[in-house]
């Protein structure tokens, strides 16, 4: 199962290895401008799958709502001015903007406080 930005792996079968379960892959959308945007992106998503499994954080929603941030994500000066859906701790789903996502908000799973433990563990 593949779409924009992200590829659902099933399980190997038994004859390679039976421990690994369904495993999902990050996918950029285009290579950055220079090498060091390239290597700054691989160092927020390696930060990002850290949080994410330390901290347990489950950010599952539903499939359409995903399509629908790609479809905002395409707009122009959209990671500004637009709001995009994502998980709160109550397990809701609200549009919020970037910053609410990356930097906290209310009710936001704690994703800023995660990165921040992360790099003091690294």
């Amino acid at each position: 199962m593949i779409w924009n930005s992200l590829r659902l792996k099933p399980p190997p079968t038994c004859d390679d290895d039976c421990s690994l379960g369904w495993r999902i892959e990050f996918r950029p959308m285009e290579l950055q401008f220079t090498d060091f945007e390239n290597a700054a992106f691989a160092v927020f998503l390696s930060l990002l799958t850290r949080a994410i499994l330390s901290f347990r954080i489950d950010l599952r929603m539903l499939i359409s709502l995903v399509e629908q941030n790609m479809q905002t994500a395409q707009q122009r000066n959209a990671i500004e001015t637009k709001r995009f859906f994502f998980s709160t701790n109550q397990h809701q789903i609200q549009p919020m903007t970037i910053d609410q996502i990356i930097n906290g908000y209310v009710s936001v799973s704690l994703l800023f406080f995660s990165f921040s433990f992360c790099l003091s563990i690294v």
